[in-house]
């Protein structure tokens, strides 16, 4: 269950839902990215854009449902994910 985030945190930057991360090559091998505090208190999804199939079962296990996982990393599929309706590939 994520942490409560003090609510000074969620009014200042205006949250009435979750702030939509983007992290292109996102396998964290050797630190933790500058996201993963927002996740944590429920603040932030994550949209990690990753080819490497040895990641996507850390990755899932690390963001869980706040993880929408692209496995194809092409200038196309990039342009498809932001346009509406948002295409995710899970």
């Amino acid at each position: 269950m994520p942490e409560e985030p003090p609510p000074e945190i969620a009014e200042l930057l205006g949250c009435g839902g979750k702030i939509e991360v983007a992290d292109i090559g996102a396998a964290a091998i050797a630190e933790t990215p500058p996201y993963k505090k927002l996740i944590d208190l429920g603040l932030a999804r994550l949209n990690a854009f990753d080819a490497d199939v040895r990641q996507h079962d850390e990755l899932r296990r690390i963001y869980g449902g706040d993880l929408a996982l692209f496995t194809q990393t092409s200038a196309m599929a990039l342009s498809k994910c932001f346009t509406w309706p948002v295409l995710r590939q899970e």
